[in-house]
């Protein structure tokens, strides 16, 4: 079996175990709320969830059985709202998620105090529970949202299969430095828009159109194989702006599920933002190893490549991975689509 039909098996095997989630599992939210006498409980988890998974907030032992309990449909999430009253003040007591430790994505913690303070936590897999502090630093919200801009970027097959496919089309050097930074100033724009309440949208339709760009990207390769350079090859800086302008509405959907420390919601915006460029480059460093990994494979062998030089690869393994990741973005905006109108029905 020729080396890039084995590489093609593990993409198709990366791309079908991503099928069922192809945008990230948004992370679910704890808000607890200081009042006179009480805490008011929110957790909100979405539909979507992975297998054998049930993540349930367990509060400390302080705390009575909740009262005035209610539960709801929003959107694409559930929402359970309780009141529960402690014997102790929250601060300095453990708050625990359980099953967490399962799931592959996230839990924001967001306390508000009796000063009406926020202070945000961010719970994962190896850090299922947290000891609520007397007071949150600075720096300790930063890697929080930084970690969770990274995690994000990386569980988001469908933003990780845009920019392998963007990586396809313009290939190596100038012109997809160009690409990458642009895509970078779309997406920081139009997150920075909406996390700021200055730009709203509802992600549904967003992720349609991510997916979209997906399918264009991918038949752009193909296309420019069979009728030479295309438009997008020719300016990749502007399309891929306006491309990055779509892709951070969808990561903004993170945030106003999370939502952003109010004394720190420039410095926690920017700490994402920041992540989502570190799981990016990620990405590209990762890609860009692998590809110089099969060139090396390639001089072995007789095969016809997209360009020389130390990242070559073979046409009919980039004509396949551009087939493969056009049919999953066209699958996605079908899927999507019907979604959409399901849930309007």
């Amino acid at each position: 079996m020729n080396i890039y039909r084995i590489f093609l098996c593990c993409i198709l095997s990366l791309i079908s175990v991503g099928n069922a989630y192809g945008h990230a599992l948004a992370p679910s939210l704890l808000e607890i709320v200081a009042e006179e006498g009480r805490y008011d409980v929110l957790w909100k988890t979405p539909k979507k969830t992975e297998k054998g998974v049930n993540l349930l907030p367990r509060l400390p032992e302080v705390c009575g059985k909740p009262i005035n309990s209610s539960a709801q449909v929003v959107g694409m999430a559930y929402v359970i709202k309780y009141s529960v009253q402690c014997s102790q003040a929250l601060e300095g007591q453990t708050v625990k998620i359980d099953d967490l430790s399962l799931a592959s994505t996230n839990v924001v913690l967001r306390y508000i105090d009796n000063k009406g303070i926020k202070n945000h936590w961010l719970l994962s897999n190896d850090k299922t529970e947290i000891q609520i502090p007397l007071q949150k630093n600075a720096s300790t919200i930063f890697v929080d949202y930084l970690v969770l801009g990274v995690k994000h970027l990386i569980s988001g097959i469908d933003h990780v299969l845009f920019v392998i496919a963007l990586m396809l089309l313009v290939q190596f050097g100038k012109k997809l430095i160009i690409a990458i930074t642009a895509f970078t100033l779309g997406h920081s724009i139009t997150l920075a828009l909406s996390a700021l309440d200055l730009v709203s949208l509802p992600q549904q339709p967003i992720e349609i159109l991510i997916a979209i760009t997906i399918m264009l990207v991918a038949s752009d390769v193909i296309v420019s194989r069979r009728k030479g350079q295309t438009w997008l090859q020719r300016h990749p800086g502007l399309v891929t702006c306006f491309f990055g302008l779509i892709h951070g509405l969808g990561f903004a959907g993170v945030l106003s599920e999370v939502g952003l420390p109010g004394s720190d919601k420039v410095m926690a915006l920017f700490a994402f933002n920041i992540g989502i460029e570190v799981g990016q480059l990620g990405i590209v460093f990762a890609w860009l190893v692998l590809v110089r990994l099969i060139s090396i494979m390639v001089r072995k062998v007789d095969e016809i490549v997209v360009s020389d030089g130390p990242f070559a690869m073979p046409v009919r393994l980039q004509q396949a991975l551009a087939y493969s990741i056009g049919c999953v973005g066209a699958y996605w905006v079908f899927d999507r689509s019907f979604t959409l109108l399901g849930g309007g029905i």
